[in-house]
């Protein structure tokens, strides 16, 4: 009987959290984050989380981000907790983004134009912090290049206190 009960609460707790990650409903888990690239205001949805992370755009478009905004460019951007390989993949996208990977200090490490809708893994050998996706275009209206400096060190202290991870910087 104990047995019974402890698969009985396991299968609870599962179901639980089954259904509180699926929540595709709205954006509680992604915060906004607004800076400027070469002159051209940007307005970024922020996965912090693991799950939003993995989540990313999948079966959206940019028009997540905010309509009330007056930025003139949307986007997502994935910020990590310390730089590492990411891969992208745009399987569930429904439309070409532009991918920018950045170091911590906000240096441009990798530019691509990724395909809607591609099966493909797209990613680069070095590791990066930061990863922003915008509209198809930018990277070429916004003149970015590799090595450029895209954020700034309060940027990047901005990012940490949305994700809550102000308090390790001294660690």
């Amino acid at each position: 009987m104990g047995r019974d009960l402890i698969n009985w609460f396991c299968l609870c707790a599962v179901l639980i959290l089954s259904l509180t990650s699926c929540n595709n409903s709205g954006n509680g888990d992604l915060q906004v984050f607004r800076f400027s690239i070469n002159g051209i205001d940007a307005e970024c949805l922020v996965a912090c989380t693991k799950w939003a992370q993995i989540r990313g755009l999948s079966g959206k478009t940019l028009n997540i981000v905010s309509e009330s905004s007056n930025s003139k460019e949307k986007g997502m951007c994935f910020f990590y907790p310390r730089e590492t390989i990411m891969v992208f993949t745009m399987a569930d996208v429904p439309e070409p983004l532009d991918l920018v990977l950045l170091s911590s200090e906000g240096k441009v490490i990798y530019t691509t134009t990724m395909k809607a809708m591609s099966k493909r893994l797209y990613s680069c050998n070095k590791p990066a912090r930061i990863a922003l996706e915008f509209r198809k275009g930018l990277v070429k209206r916004a003149l970015i290049r590799p090595g450029q400096q895209i954020l700034s060190s309060q940027d990047i202290s901005d990012l940490e206190l949305l994700c809550g991870m102000g308090a390790r910087k001294g660690r």
